[in-house]
């Protein structure tokens, strides 16, 4: 079941532009069935895709794909954003192997932003619309559209 990968792109707010940090998570869960969507959320949805990622809890912090997650707000004033991971609406994710961790800068893809060129340029990528967090069985379940 857990067997795809995704890249997500958290999005640094900026004054001259926003700043994208990519990371590769494995071993998700990536549904983008509709009839699924529209099974579990109801008819109005309008998400595309439902994304399962599983973590670690080591008694203080959660752990995903090597990185600790935080929520958003921390991530948006942490000093190293790189570092760590969250999922917030105004992130996105695709449905691939992003190549290199480097910060992604709107300012280098002239008129438009990186999420603009990406939706452009690939297919399945999703804006975050909502985040569960579970911990019966330790996943996140976020929604895209």
């Amino acid at each position: 079941m857990y067997h795809d990968t995704i890249t997500i792109f958290n999005r640094k707010k900026g004054r001259e532009g926003d700043t994208w940090y990519p990371t590769v998570l494995t071993d998700v869960n990536l549904n983008k069935d509709k009839g699924e969507v529209i099974a579990r959320y109801g008819p109005n949805s309008s998400d595309n895709a439902i994304l399962n990622v599983r973590y670690e809890n080591d008694g203080e912090d959660i752990i995903i794909g090597g990185k600790q997650w935080i929520q958003p707000k921390q991530w948006q004033r942490s000093e190293t954003p790189g570092t760590y991971l969250t999922f917030a609406a105004g992130d996105f994710f695709w449905n691939g192997s992003w190549d290199g961790t480097t910060a992604l800068y709107d300012g280098n893809y002239g008129d438009q932003t990186f999420y603009d060129y990406m939706l452009a340029n690939y297919d399945d990528v999703f804006m975050v619309t909502s985040v569960g967090h579970f911990s019966v069985i330790p996943h996140l379940e976020v929604t895209g559209k």
